[in-house]
């Protein structure tokens, strides 16, 4: 099984690699990688700015109380710039490993290169 993981793996690293030179938007893949404040909502970016337990409440628009939350995360232009790039990659005709057997069209976002940017994501969030 080990063995199979990293065949797994030296084939994620291998599209990662190719993918890597024909990426649409660059700055989404740069190393380190910079966060910009035109992607995100002002409300984020602002509560992100501030890091206190307030700013970060004061984002979150309830659902059901005590229970669901959503805020908003990304600017219109950036999910046209996030879709862009999926798109990029599916025309690339490199191999796109699915979320699970009943997605179709789904992507894994780190499995394309994007992990740096999801780690920083996550990372951000953590105070939610």
């Amino acid at each position: 099984q080990l063995v199979m993981h990293q065949k797994m793996n030296e084939q994620r690293l291998r599209t990662i690699r190719k993918y890597g030179q024909k990426v649409k938007h660059p700055e989404l893949f740069a190393t380190p990688l910079r966060l910009r404040e035109e992607w995100f909502a002002p409300g984020l970016w602002k509560a992100m700015q501030e890091g206190t337990p307030e700013a970060w409440r004061a984002i979150l628009e309830t659902h059901l109380l005590g229970e669901i939350f959503s805020f908003k995360m990304f600017t219109d232009e950036f999910c046209d710039l996030l879709v862009e790039e999926i798109f990029n990659f599916y025309a690339s005709g490199l191999p796109a490993k699915r979320p699970n057997s009943m997605n179709n069209y789904g992507i894994i976002l780190n499995e394309i290169g994007l992990e740096p940017f999801i780690d920083e994501l996550q990372r951000m969030l953590q105070p939610l």
